[in-house]
C-alpha cells in the first residue's frame, strides 16, 4: 500500500492508516514542495538531485516494481545564451 501526503498537516499518521485499513504501509510519500517545483521547472522529480523525503519515497516505489531502475539525467532542450 502506498500512503501519500499523510503528515501532521493532514492529521493522519502511518499508524492510523495501517490500523484503519488493516494492512501495512509499504511506501510512504510525504507532502513535498519539491514535487511542485519540479513540475514548474519541467524536470521529472525523480531526475532531480533533491534529497527530499518525497523523492526517496517515490524511488522506493519505483524500485519495488523495477529493482534495476536508475534515474537518468535529462538532456536540456535549450542552451542558455549569455549576452
Amino acid at each position: 500500500m502506498v500512503l501519500n501526503m499523510a503528515d501532521s498537516k493532514s492529521g493522519l499518521s502511518v499508524q492510523d492508516v495501517e490500523s484503519t485499513v488493516g494492512a501495512p504501509v509499504d511506501v510512504s510519500i510525504p507532502r513535498s514542495k519539491a514535487v511542485a517545483f519540479s513540475t514548474n521547472r519541467g524536470i521529472p522529480v525523480l531526475q532531480d538531485s533533491v534529497k527530499d523525503p518525497a523523492v526517496k519515497g517515490l524511488k522506493q516505489l519505483v524500485e519495488r516494481f523495477n529493482p534495476t531502475w536508475r534515474a537518468k539525467a535529462q538532456r536540456k532542450l535549450h542552451r542558455r545564451v549569455v549576452v
